[in-house]
């Protein structure tokens, strides 16, 4: 019997430790998802951060896909995906440059510094949001993202 209960004992707790060790979700974050447009159109692979009001909290971030569409993860991965209940400010931004040209990668004479090693020029890219979306302070938008509640938000921006 003695046996059994040590067999039992020993499985008991390689599951347990097993449990512990796939928590994706140690902070316990919440899903947040939503949708970024610009003039009644979705914005591609655009970066939208929720930057918390309280200090306790981590920034989460994410990127629309082609539908402008997003889930949040925080910032270091820490938490699972989503973020942590709370209120934020929203900002996001989008470059107007592919990356080539951004770096003018290619061969392009014209993007190419003078130095020795022909490293590529960096170009500073402008954003295709209007400059107030792209700070929190400006925005405009804030949510609060709250434990037990669908936390879906669309965003829609507008040029001006």
């Amino acid at each position: 019997m003695n046996k059994y209960c040590l067999t039992a004992g020993l499985l008991f707790l390689c599951i347990s430790l097993i449990g512990g060790c796939t928590n994706k979700n140690p902070l316990g974050a919440v899903k947040v998802t939503g949708i970024v447009t610009l003039d009644g159109k979705p914005v591609t692979w655009a970066s939208i951060t929720f930057h918390p009001k309280s200090e306790k909290l981590p920034v989460a971030s994410g990127r629309t896909n082609e539908n402008g569409a997003f889930v949040l993860t925080p910032v270091g991965g820490v938490g699972g995906e989503g973020a942590l209940a709370g209120d934020y400010r929203i900002s996001m931004t989008r470059s107007t440059l592919t990356e080539k040209e951004m770096y003018h990668v290619g061969g392009s004479s014209i993007g190419v510094s003078s130095n020795e090693n022909n490293m590529p020029k960096y170009v500073p890219r402008k954003d295709f949001f209007p400059e107030k979306y792209t700070k929190p302070e400006t925005s405009g938008f804030e949510v609060s993202v709250v434990k037990g509640q669908k936390n879906h938000f669309e965003f829609h921006c507008i040029s001006q």
